[in-house]
This record gives structure tokens, C-alpha cells and sequence, in this order.
């Protein structure tokens, strides 16, 4: 009989071309794009649907923040990498 040389309990992460963000149980989980250097400082914003600030913070990497005054809801969350924006719509559960 044939005795099975590894079992994985989980699928291994896929890393992605794009920047992976998600926001659930007061964390905001940012992680970085295959290609972006580790070492690259970018901005994080995150507003209401009527536009209000509620977290900025300035990054290296792949991070993990704790978001003050969180609720369930719409945000909208944006990343500034020197001249480069990028917005996303995240649903907060």
C-alpha cells in the first residue's frame, strides 16, 4: 500500500498581480503585488461612502492594521505608491 508523502490541510496561498485588500473583524490586511519591492513605501487611506477619513497610514510590506471606529458597511480604500493610485470598494463585515 501506498503511504501518502504529504498531506495539506490548506491550499497555499496564491500571490497575485494586484494589490489584495481586505477588511473584516476591525483588520485592514493589505497585501502587496507579486512584483512590488518589499521595501517600497506606499499610503493607505480609507473613507466612508460620504467621504469621510476614518484611517491614513504609511506602509512598507504587507501589513496588518487595526481600524478605529469600525463598522459594518462600504468603504472605499486607497493606495497611493508614489504617482500611482489605486481605489477599491471593500464591503466590512
Amino acid at each position: 500500500m501506498d503511504v501518502p508523502v504529504s498531506v495539506r490541510e490548506q491550499e497555499p496561498e496564491q500571490i497575485s498581480d494586484d494589490w489584495n485588500v481586505r477588511l473584516e473583524n476591525g483588520k485592514l490586511t493589505i497585501k502587496t503585488p507579486k512584483n512590488y519591492k518589499s521595501t517600497t513605501e506606499y499610503t493607505v487611506r480609507l473613507y466612508t461612502l460620504l467621504g469621510e477619513k476614518t484611517s491614513e497610514e504609511y506602509l512598507v510590506g504587507n501589513n496588518e492594521i487595526a481600524i478605529k471606529n469600525y463598522q459594518t458597511g462600504v468603504y472605499l480604500c486607497e493606495i497611493i505608491d508614489g504617482q500611482q493610485r489605486k481605489k477599491l470598494l471593500l464591503i466590512a463585515q
